[in-house]
């Protein structure tokens, strides 16, 4: 079909392009700064050679809102070589929107906005539908632009995928696999739990991979004893508010409609956003979840102890003059590159180990010199942020220490 999409700027375990958003518009704040994704994807671009390609993200409309920052993203987008550019966009009823971004600031970890009057809110600006519009059909055009409504009932066959493929006019095959539904809003009890959680500065390396996406799992529900409702006054503000723009949107994209969205009776409208009881199966909950977080990292550190010793056993393979440390190199790359593959494996709970299982009866020094190798990475990466140089440095750094250390060379001579 020759459409593209693009797996190089892809922000794991999610499969969408959020991280490239983000990056491209830190990139419009400062011009010094060239996004790394931005030269991947280029790369894949050219080898490829798509007829069609496909970015996906919510953070556009978030971040690439005012018009400045649209016509910045167009110019971007044309001097990577795109020639015709489509924007496709879902509009969600306001009042569904915000109860979903109640969730998504506790993902966020901001606190300080969850349940904020409007006039507050941080992301007031996504709701107005007639504003983004505007702006990206100054840049773009209207005839470019394709509005679609975030309700099933509108939906082809009712499936937002196959939606979606309709309206770049993509028949869907039956060879399609559809994925499961991912990024669901929390209920109350994850709410809850994630609040007290962001209160704790806790050193992770991705906090969506190794936090969130625990809450995700676990934590969604749709019992209505946990369903989350905001307060009333909220909930009819957003839908008030919004009014006059959902009304512009309807007149110019769907006239046909006697209202943008169906309007919420809310007689019978219950609110519940606090917990005000903990019942038994609610610690249940809880405690799957820890032992599924306790047993990734059973597993985890299980697969890193695998490969320090991997890193030990190229060392000592391969450490034969200097054509041998060059191939050194390239054997730390590939096995960094395996650990992060195993990484952005974990959710599906199949562990690939491409590789011999850890034997303890082994020398120790091999895992004495891929701890070194690890630990010297680690550090690095706080230092400088990591990058893709960083398996070069805590090499060249080890081959420094074995030079320093007598004990250390007369066991490579030996192993060697």
């Amino acid at each position: 079909m020759g459409y593209l999409y693009p797996c190089s700027i892809l922000n794991l375990p999610h499969s969408d392009h959020n991280v490239f958003a983000f990056e491209l518009k830190i990139h419009l704040e400062n011009k010094a700064w060239i996004p790394p994704s931005l030269h991947e994807l280029q790369k894949e671009l050219a080898l490829s050679q798509p007829n069609n390609v496909i970015i996906s993200s919510e953070v556009l409309q978030l971040e690439f809102n005012a018009l400045q920052d649209v016509e910045y993203l167009k110019n971007l987008l044309v001097r990577i070589g795109f020639t015709q550019i489509y924007i496709i966009i879902y509009l969600r009823h306001p009042q569904d929107l915000f109860v979903s971004m109640c969730s998504q600031v506790l993902k966020n970890r901001q606190n300080e906005i969850f349940l904020c009057h409007l006039k507050d809110d941080t992301y007031q600006h996504m709701y107005n539908y007639k504003e983004t519009i505007q702006n990206y059909e100054k840049v773009f055009g209207r005839e470019n632009l394709r509005i679609r409504l975030f309700d099933k009932e509108e939906w082809y066959e009712k499936d937002l995928l196959k939606d979606f493929l309709a309206t770049i006019d993509v028949e869907c095959s039956t060879d399609f696999v559809f994925p499961p539904k991912r990024n669901e809003t929390l209920d109350l009890l994850g709410m809850e739990i994630l609040k007290r959680v962001n209160a704790f500065d806790i050193p992770v390396k991705d906090k969506y991979v190794d936090i969130v996406s625990y809450f995700e799992k676990h934590y969604s529900s749709r019992d209505s004893s946990v369903k989350f409702m905001p307060p009333k006054e909220l909930y009819q503000a957003y839908g008030d508010y919004f009014m006059e723009s959902n009304e512009w949107v309807r007149q110019h994209f769907f006239p046909h409609k006697d209202a943008l969205f169906p309007p919420k009776n809310l007689e019978h409208y219950q609110e519940n956003y606090e917990l005000k009881e903990m019942k038994p199966e609610y610690l249940d909950t809880i405690g799957v979840c820890i032992a599924d977080i306790l047993s990734d990292l059973a597993i985890y550190k299980a697969y890193h102890n695998d490969v320090s010793y991997r890193l030990g056993s190229a060392v000592l393979h391969n450490a034969h003059g200097f054509l041998g440390y060059i191939k050194t190199l390239f054997a730390v790359l590939y096995i960094k590159k395996q650990e992060e593959y195993y990484k952005h494996k974990k959710d599906s709970q199949i562990i690939e180990y491409d590789m011999n299982p850890l034997k303890i009866s082994k020398d120790s020094f091999i895992h004495y010199a891929g701890y070194t190798l690890n630990n010297v990475e680690n550090k690095y990466e706080k230092k400088y942020g990591g990058g893709g140089a960083s398996p070069f440095l805590p090499f060249a750094s080890l081959l420094a220490n074995c030079k320093k250390n007598i004990w250390i060379k007369k066991k490579l001579q030996k192993a060697m």
